[in-house]
C-alpha cells in the first residue's frame, strides 16, 4: 500500500474517532437532541443577558454595542435552528453544528469582553460551559469531539484575552478558569462513551453467544446424526444412551450389520470410541473417525474387530497423534449363526459380558490406545467368547466410571458392575437407560466427561421353541421376535 492510498484511510480513521456512525433511523433523535442543546444554550444566554441589563441599570444604560452583539447572537441562533429544521440527512453534519454552537458562544463572549459589555468575561465562561456540557450530555459526542469543541472555544478565548485582559482574573487566570469550565463536558462525554461502549460490548457478546449457541445446536444435530439408530429387530440387537458433557462431545458409536457366517441371520459389529479431550475439538475428531469407519466397513463388510482396530490405529497414528490426540476404543462382532463374540479393546474400560444365567465376565483391554504405536508395532490381539441367546455385552466410556458422588467418591468399574449385578429395576428398559439413571442418582453436580453406554444382546429363545421347535422355526423366531404361539420373544 502506497502513501497516497494510506492517507485517505488515516483521515477516515480520524473522522471515525470524531464522529460515531449514525444510522438513518437515528437522525430524528440526533436532530431533536441538537435542538435541545441549542435551546439550552440560548436559554442560558437569555439569563446572562438579563443579568447584564440589571448590571447596567444604574449606569448610563445598556451599551449600544451590547444591543448589536446580542442581536447578532440571537440571529445566529435563529439561523442554527433553521438549518437544523431543514432536516439535513447527514448525521455527521448535525454533530459538527453542535461544535459550532460552542464556538459561537465563545466568539460572542469574546466580543462582549472586547467591547466592554462584559468586562469580567462571565458571559463567555458560563455560555461556553453550558453549551459544551449540554452538547456532551444530549448528543453522541465522543471524547475527541468534546475536546475539539473545547479546543475551538479555547482558541477563540485566547485571542480575545490577548486583545483585552479580563477584569479581576487577568489573562492567565482567565485562561486557567476557561480550561476548567470545559471539564464537566469532557467528563460527561468520557462517561457516556464508556457506557455506550460497555453496552455495545454486552450486546455484541450476547449476540455472539446466541450465534455460537445456535451453531453448537446445529453442530450437535450433525454430530448425533453420525450415531446409528438403535436396532430392535433381528437375532442380535443393541441400544445405547449418550450424554455429552457439553453440547457436543468426543464419544462415538458405530454399528454395522452384515450376513452371518453360517446362516441367514445377520451379524452385528459395534465400534465404541472415546477421543481425548472434550467439546468441539473432540467432536471434530469424532467426525473424522466416523468417516474412516464408514469407509472401512464399506470396503470390507466382514471386517473383524482386530482388523478394524489395526486400521483405526494406523489412521490415528498418521493423522492425529502429532496433535496429541489419541483414542480408546472397543470393537466387537456378534454372529448369531456361530454364537460367537469376537472383540478387541484398545485401552478401553472393561466391558461386561453377562450370560443369560446372570454370570458376568469383565472383558479388559487387549491392546494399547489407538495412535500410541507405529502401525508396524501395533497388535490388537482379538479374543473370542461364546455368545448365546439371552447373553448381553455392556460397554461404556470412561465418563461413566469417572462419575463422582457428593463425597467425591468415583463410581469406577466396580460400581458399574454392582449396578449390573443388581439386575434391571425396570424390565421395560435395557441396560443403557438403567445404568444412566443409576449414574444420575449417584452423581453430584455437573458431569465431568461424556458418558456413552451401549448394550448388544441376543434375544432369549423360549423354552418351547428350544425343545420342540425346528431349527428353521427357531431361526424365524429369533429373526422376527415372534414364536409359534404368537407370543413376543425377548
Amino acid at each position: 500500500m502506497n502513501a497516497r492510498t494510506s492517507e485517505p484511510q488515516v483521515a477516515q480513521s480520524v473522522w471515525k474517532m470524531l464522529d460515531p456512525p449514525i444510522l438513518e433511523e437515528q437522525l430524528p433523535t440526533v436532530r431533536r437532541d441538537l435542538l435541545g442543546m441549542i435551546a439550552t444554550s440560548f436559554g442560558a444566554g437569555l439569563i446572562l443577558m438579563a443579568s447584564r441589563l440589571l448590571a447596567f441599570r444604574h449606569a448610563n444604560g445598556y451599551p449600544s454595542s451590547g444591543w448589536i452583539i446580542d442581536t447578532f447572537w440571537g440571529l445566529a441562533y435563529a439561523g442554527l435552528v433553521m438549518g437544523v429544521l431543514l432536516r439535513p440527512r447527514d448525521g455527521v453534519l448535525l454533530l459538527r453544528v453542535s461544535v459550532l454552537v460552542v464556538v459561537l458562544e465563545a466568539c460572542f463572549g469574546v466580543l462582549r469582553l472586547v467591547f466592554g459589555v462584559d468586562p469580567r468575561g462571565a458571559s463567555l465562561l458560563v455560555g461556553v460551559q453550558v453549551a459544551h456540557a449540554a452538547g456532551a450530555l444530549l448528543l453522541p459526542w465522543t471524547p475527541l469531539r468534546a475536546l475539539l469543541a473545547a479546543s475551538g472555544a479555547f482558541v477563540v478565548t485566547m485571542v480575545g484575552v490577548i486583545a483585552v485582559p479580563p477584569a479581576y482574573l487577568g489573562r492567565f487566570g482567565f485562561l486557567a478558569v476557561g480550561a476548567l469550565v470545559v471539564i464537566p463536558g469532557l467528563a460527561i462525554s468520557i462517561l457516556r462513551n464508556w457506557r455506550d461502549q460497555a453496552r455495545e460490548m454486552v450486546e455484541f457478546f450476547r449476540t455472539r453467544y446466541l450465534e455460537v449457541r445456535q451453531e453448537l445446536v446445529d453442530a450437535r444435530l450433525i454430530h448425533e446424526a453420525a450415531f446409528p439408530p438403535t436396532r430392535d429387530s433381528g437375532a442380535v440387537r443393541f441400544s445405547y444412551a449418550y450424554e455429552p458433557m457439553r453440547q457436543i462431545g468426543g464419544d462415538y458409536l458405530h454399528a454395522h450389520v452384515c450376513p452371518g457366517q453360517n446362516g441367514p441371520e445377520e451379524a452385528l459389529s459395534i465400534a465404541i470410541l472415546d477421543v481425548t479431550g472434550h467439546g468441539i475439538p473432540a467432536a471434530l475428531t469424532v467426525n473424522r473417525l466416523h468417516g474412516e469407519l464408514v469407509r472401512l466397513y464399506a470396503e470390507n463388510p466382514y471386517m473383524a474387530p482386530g482388523a478394524a482396530l489395526r486400521a483405526l490405529n494406523r489412521y490415528v497414528f498418521l493423522t492425529l497423534s502429532d496433535h496429541s490426540v489419541f483414542v480408546t476404543g472397543i470393537v466387537f462382532r456378534v454372529d448369531p449363526t456361530t454364537s460367537t463374540l469376537e472383540f478387541a479393546s484398545a485401552g478401553h474400560p472393561p466391558a461386561f459380558l453377562q450370560s443369560s444365567a446372570g454370570v458376568i465376565e469383565e472383558l479388559g483391554a487387549t491392546s494399547i490406545v489407538l495412535g500410541a504405536l507405529d502401525p508396524t508395532e501395533y497388535e490388537p490381539a482379538p479374543v473370542q467368547r461364546r455368545f448365546m441367546p439371552g447373553d448381553s455385552i455392556i460397554a461404556y466410556t470412561d465418563g461413566a466410571m469417572d462419575t463422582r458422588s457428593r463425597t467425591g467418591e468415583r463410581l469406577e468399574v466396580a460400581g458399574l458392575r454392582r449396578i449390573v449385578e443388581g439386575g434391571l429395576g425396570d424390565k421395560s428398559q435395557r441396560w443403557p437407560e438403567s445404568i444412566m439413571r443409576a449414574i444420575h442418582q449417584f452423581r453430584h453436580g455437573p458431569s465431568a466427561d461424556d458418558v456413552l453406554i451401549v448394550e448388544a444382546y441376543r434375544i432369549p429363545v423360549p423354552a418351547h421353541l428350544d425343545t420342540a421347535g425346528s431349527p428353521a422355526t427357531r431361526a424365524a423366531a429369533l429373526q422376527t421376535g415372534v414364536g409359534e404361539s404368537g407370543e413376543r420373544v425377548g
